[in-house]
């Protein structure tokens, strides 16, 4: 019988019963002793099996028995696993993401064309926390080769390669939205991977459901319900642990037929886009990440994190302008205060400040918001997530605020308005937008980006104040913003 597929073992996982397995015991029963040595033989069979069961006993509870020691307990998985993310130095893994989302597979007439389907990322993933990433990865939608980029990010440009054309070498780099797209610090696993370690760390219901082994690794099974939206894609999420690390070796996102609403814009996810996708059934996988061949906090190699021109053709060079600077500095290259989070969420360290050095002018969808008299960047990473703020003066004061500063050709943004600390912020995302947050201090728009949940985005928002020279606050010093305020409103207008 021909071997299974790799995707078809993992959906196997997925559908039996995940217990521990009992631990079998075979073997003939021992020849009875003779009468005049039994007292000497029972003695020593009692002797060890109490060493036997001290051993076993021992082992068990520190988790050094492979497949026969005790499952680790919800927490302790939260520790490990959070720990896993904030000491990672290095990863290189191969990857696969099969996720049920909209995807543009064409235009008629002017407009662009959407499929509700189940595309696959599919590559090659090498990142190195102090240097940057390498990622390579296609994306095929029913069967059909849609993408294929190749992206090589450092500190002082980012490289990207779409298909075989020449690479555009972009240098001195924005760190984020809305002066360029989002660069997480782990590339596309940030979504996938990175946020799922998240829910794991902050789940209040995490259960360890049982061990499995497979191909000769043995698996954690744990699984959170989480609150459907934009970013979970999910009302369930299904993880399998690696049981020496404690990384995530497989996740499965699923949402029942009534949440369905999450995965797209209402005008554009239809009914019968939804029927079609769910079938007769009430429960579907929207994503399913597999890593394979992962090699974790090994040396990166300086090739490891450079892209070739294909053909030998000329790389296209670029400028974006963005000066990277301290926060001592950061006062003198602006014409206003910036503005810093007064408290981080757990774990979250500054990473870098940029301010744009070039020409101001008109930005947003189509230029039309006003020149600010000054930009600037900073992001922030806790080895799961990268959240970046961006600000801009406005010497002219607020303008009104007409959906989001990200939104361009293609799916639209749904915009949800909060408000926080007296001050009115929105909410936007769209399956082709990083999660943002957005709106006035002042004369100062501000906008944080990145793969957390709405009211994190929200709460970090709010607590933007003048403090040009002040450090952010250890990690764990102080609580996440989002702890102590929640949304007030929260209704799509």
């Amino acid at each position: 019988m021909p071997r299974a597929s790799r995707a078809d073992e993992v959906e196997q996982l997925f559908d039996e019963d995940y217990g521990a397995e009992p631990l079998a015991v075979s073997g003939r029963p021992p020849e009875r002793p003779s009468a005049g040595a039994g007292v000497w033989v029972a003695a020593l069979v009692v002797a060890i099996l109490l060493a036997v069961l001290s051993f076993v006993l021992v082992f068990r509870g520190q988790g050094l028995l492979g497949g026969g020691g005790e499952l680790p307990t919800a927490d302790e998985v939260k520790t490990r696993v959070d720990r896993v993310f904030t000491d990672m130095k290095s990863l290189k893994t191969s990857f696969s993401i099969r996720r049920l989302s909209l995807y543009r597979v064409g235009s008629d007439t002017g407009s662009i064309r959407y499929n509700f389907a189940n595309g696959e990322y599919s590559g090659r993933f090498v990142y190195d926390r102090a240097e940057g990433f390498r990622q390579e990865v296609t994306l095929n939608v029913r069967d059909r080769e849609v993408e294929q980029v190749k992206i090589a990010q450092t500190e002082s440009e980012t490289r990207n390669l779409l298909g075989t054309s020449a690479p555009i070498v972009e240098r001195r780099p924005p760190l984020g939205p809305p002066d360029g797209q989002l660069r997480p610090k782990l590339g596309m696993l940030e979504e996938a991977l990175g946020a799922v370690a998240r829910i794991i760390v902050d789940g209040a219901d995490l259960e360890v459901v049982g061990r499995r082994s497979q191909e000769g690794r043995e698996l954690y099974h744990v699984r959170a319900t989480v609150t459907p939206d934009e970013l979970s894609r999910a009302d369930r999420i299904d993880v399998y642990l690696d049981s020496q690390n404690f990384l995530p070796a497989i996740v499965q996102r699923s949402i029942s037929r009534t949440d369905a609403r999450v995965l797209g814009p209402g005008n554009v996810l239809t009914d019968d886009a939804i029927s079609t996708a769910f079938g007769t059934n009430e429960r579907v996988v929207t994503e399913t990440l597999e890593l394979d061949n992962t090699v974790l906090n090994d040396l990166i190699l300086p090739g490891d994190l450079t892209l070739s021109s294909p053909g030998g053709a000329e790389p296209q060079s670029r400028d974006a302008q963005f000066d990277r600077v301290t926060r001592a500095q950061v006062g003198e290259r602006l014409p206003f205060r910036p503005l810093f989070p007064r408290t981080l969420p757990d774990g979250f360290e500054e990473q870098a400040i940029a301010v744009f050095a070039g020409e101001h002018k008109g930005w947003g969808p189509g230029g039309r918001y006003p020149a600010p008299d000054g930009v600037m960047h900073a992001s922030y990473f806790d080895g799961k997530t990268t959240l970046v703020v961006t600000l801009r003066n406005i010497p002219s004061g607020p303008f009104n605020i007409e959906g989001s500063p990200l939104q361009s050709v293609g799916l639209p943004i749904t915009v949800r308005p909060f408000e926080r600390d007296a001050k009115r912020f929105f909410y936007g995302v769209s399956p082709e937008a990083i999660p943002h947050a957005y709106g006035f201090l002042g004369n100062i728009f501000a906008v944080v980006s990145g793969y957390a949940p709405a009211d994190d985005l929200v709460s970090l928002l709010a607590s933007l104040g003048e403090a040009p020279d002040a450090v952010p606050a250890p990690p764990g010093a102080s609580p996440s913003p989002g702890a102590t305020t929640t949304p007030t409103a929260s209704a799509t207008p």
